[in-house]
C-alpha cells in the first residue's frame, strides 16, 4: 500500500503541537507498517525528522503558509501526486485533506477552538477555517482527534456521525522522569537564582489563553498567597514557544516592573532542556 503524508508541519528546531504530534506519531506508523511505502510531501526543502527505508520524502512547492497556497497546495499539487505516486491513501496530521481527489483520506482534527473562540484567530485564517473544515470533516473518511471533548465537538458541530471519528490520545515522552531533590535544588540554583518559577510550553498565541496566565501569575505575585512561597515573594515565569504575542501581551497587561522583569522567554529548546525545566518547576502548563 502507498500511503501519502501531509508533512509540512515536520520543521526541524521549529516543532511546536501539531509538529510533535505528527513527529511522534509517523515515527511510528512508520515502523508498524514496513510493508507499506510513505510518500511523505514537504511544502519547504529541509531536513527529514522522520526516516526509514520505506519512506520517499517529496518536496511540493510553492509553501503553503497562506489561505489561498493551502487549495493550491491540497487540491491541484497534491492531486496530480497522488495519481503519479499512485497513492492508496492520503494521512493529514493537521485536519486539512484535498476536496479535488477520490482517494479515501483520515484527517486529525485535534480541536474547534476557531469555532467557539473566532476573535482569538487572524481574520483570513477563520475565513478559511470556518469554510473549508466543514468540508474536511465531511469529506474524510475517517476523523481522528485527541480526546472524548473534541470528538463530542466535532460530531455536534458538524454533525458528523460517531462511528466516523476515533479518539486517539496524546501521550507522553519517556524522558519526562521524576528528578531527585538534590538535582532540583542543583537546577535551581544554577539556571534561576533558586527561586521556583512556573512553566509554560506552547506558542504565544492569544488562542492558548495566555492573558489569563500573565492576569494571574502578576495577581499571583501581589501578596504572597501561597505560603511556602512567603519567604520568596516573587517567583519567575517561563515561557516557551515562539515570541509572536510576547511583547503584545506584557504592553497590553502593564505588568509592574517587579513582575514583568520575572517573565523569562525561550524560543525552541531541546527535549532534554525543556523536560529538566518542567520536572523542576513549581507549576506547568501546556496547550
Amino acid at each position: 500500500m502507498n500511503i501519502g503524508i501531509n508533512a509540512r508541519h515536520l520543521i526541524e528546531h521549529k516543532l511546536e503541537g501539531i509538529g510533535w504530534y505528527s513527529f511522534e506519531i509517523l515515527n511510528r506508523m512508520v515502523q508498524l507498517r514496513p510493508d507499506d511505502h510513505f510518500y511523505f510531501y514537504y511544502d519547504r526543502k529541509i531536513k527529514p525528522l522522520v526516516e526509514g527505508k520505506n519512506i520517499t520524502n517529496v518536496i511540493v512547492y510553492p509553501s503553503a503558509r497562506s489561505p489561498h497556497l493551502f487549495r493550491f497546495w491540497f487540491d491541484i499539487r497534491l492531486p496530480r501526486l497522488f495519481k503519479k505516486n499512485k497513492i492508496d491513501f492520503f494521512f493529514s496530521p493537521d485536519g486539512f485533506i484535498s476536496l479535488a481527489t477520490s482517494i479515501p483520506q483520515i484527517a486529525v482534527i485535534h480541536d474547534l477552538n476557531f469555532e467557539h473562540y473566532p476573535n482569538d484567530v487572524p481574520k483570513h485564517i477563520l475565513k478559511y477555517y470556518k469554510k473549508y473544515m466543514p468540508l474536511f470533516a465531511k469529506r474524510a473518511k475517517k476523523i481522528v482527534t485527541v480526546s472524548d471533548y473534541s470528538k463530542k465537538d466535532i460530531c455536534g458541530t458538524y454533525k458528523v456521525d460517531q462511528s466516523k471519528v476515533s479518539v486517539i490520545y496524546n501521550g507522553g515522552n519517556s524522558i519526562y522522569k521524576p528528578l531527585e531533590d538534590n538535582h532540583k535544588k542543583q537546577f535551581k540554583r544554577e539556571q534561576n537564582q533558586k527561586r521556583p518559577y512556573f512553566v509554560y510550553v506552547g506558542s504565544l498565541h492569544k488562542r492558548k489563553n495566555i492573558q489569563r496566565m500573565f492576569e494571574a501569575f502578576n495577581d499571583f505575585n501581589k501578596g504572597g498567597k501561597f505560603d511556602f512561597l512567603k519567604s520568596r515573594p516573587f517567583t519567575s515565569i517561563s515561557l516557551q514557544g515562539t515570541p509572536s504575542f510576547f511583547v503584545i501581551y506584557c504592553a497590553y497587561l502593564r505588568l509592574p516592573e517587579k513582575n514583568a522583569e520575572r517573565i523569562v522567554h525561550s524560543v525552541f529548546i531541546s527535549n532534554l532542556c525543556l523536560s529538566t525545566g518542567i520536572l523542576n518547576a513549581s507549576n506547568a502548563k501546556s496547550l
